[in-house]
């Protein structure tokens, strides 16, 4: 249970001075689903595949480092394992700020370098599948509830912010749910009606 929040959490995008706001959601979230895949029966051992991983990690960093200029707030990372016992997909979401943000990167000279790779070698590395799937919210459009969770996909990024003192700091959107977050429209920032799971409200408002 290390790490585990052993209670429900939402999130709240902090605003540029760190402040939580009362109207959730009122930014927008963009979030690109990417994952490679072998189909070799090497599976993960097979050509190509490390190299993919490599350039991807590459990325990540380069994006982590400057966080704030490129509007990545982080990501997570899993394998499919339910489909093929050898588990040789693996799939990460990534969260920026904006649509503007991910399109911004994606034209860069690290992803521009990277494409071009793939293009010059993807006829010999027919084994290996890659996908991506974006999603780009505006706002009040999007939400996240955890329970019993350790951070995880949106719970885990962070934003840079000023704070009071003009320090630069980090900040983790996670938040305790209590009022309107206890409703899907409440943490979308959206009017909850006076009777909407009220049932729900009263056992978990605490």
């Amino acid at each position: 249970m290390k790490g585990v929040i052993p209670y429900r959490t939402s999130v709240v995008l902090p605003n540029e001075k760190g402040i939580m706001s009362d109207n959730p959601a009122e930014s927008p979230v963009c979030a690109i689903v990417l994952a490679v895949i072998s189909n070799h029966p090497l599976g993960m051992f097979a050509e190509g595949f490390k190299e993919i991983g490599d350039r991807f990690d590459d990325m990540v960093r380069e994006m982590s480092a400057d966080a704030t200029k490129h509007g990545f707030l982080g990501s997570s990372t899993w394998i499919n394992a339910g489909e093929r016992t050898t588990a040789n997909e693996y799939m990460s979401i990534l969260y920026f700020e904006n649509e503007h943000a991910l399109h911004e990167y994606a034209h860069g000279p690290m992803h521009t370098a990277t494409t071009q790779w793939w293009r010059d070698t993807e006829k010999r590395l027919k084994h290996i599948g890659i996908m991506h799937e974006v999603f780009a919210c505006p706002k009040n459009s999007w939400e996240a509830i955890y329970l019993n969770y350790k951070p995880v996909g949106l719970g885990a990024t962070t934003k840079e912010v000023t704070s009071e003192t003009g320090q630069k700091e980090w900040v983790n959107p996670l938040v305790k749910i209590k009022g309107k977050l206890n409703y899907s429209k409440g943490r979308m920032g959206r009017s909850v009606g006076a009777k909407e799971w009220d049932t729900l409200s009263t056992q978990v408002s605490d």
